[in-house]
């Protein structure tokens, strides 16, 4: 496959994929699992939403963040997603920034009279 700045030629790899991303022919092998066999990681990046979790799991796992960064992404994004439903159902309130105080001895600064700072 010709190769452009360090990375493979798509294109073959993409038609792999058809309609289908699950598709996976007579040898058990989907487009995602021809990528990752072959080290084209941006195919595979592209490649892993559409495809078996647990091929791209696997996958994931040999490839790592670096030449998946997609992937790693929204594994990421995620697990934000869950910290903040685990959270939310906790009765967790959510951190709020502190107010700066400028009037003494713990008046709000439009009780002081003073202007509240701009933030």
């Amino acid at each position: 496959m010709a190769t452009v700045e360090g990375r493979e030629e798509l294109l073959p790899i993409l038609l792999l994929a058809g309609s289908d991303a699950l598709f996976v022919n007579v040898n058990d092998e989907s487009a995602f699992d021809y990528a990752v066999s072959r080290g084209s990681w941006a195919a595979a990046d592209l490649l892993a939403e559409a495809s078996d979790p647990l091929r791209v799991a696997a996958g994931f796992e040999k490839a790592g963040a670096e030449r998946m960064p997609g992937w790693a992404a929204r594994l990421e994004a995620q697990a934000l997603r869950d910290e903040v439903r685990k959270t939310t159902r906790a009765g967790v309130p959510a951190p709020v920034a502190p107010i700066a105080q400028s009037g003494a001895g713990g008046e709000s600064p439009t009780e002081s009279g003073k202007k509240a700072p701009r933030l």
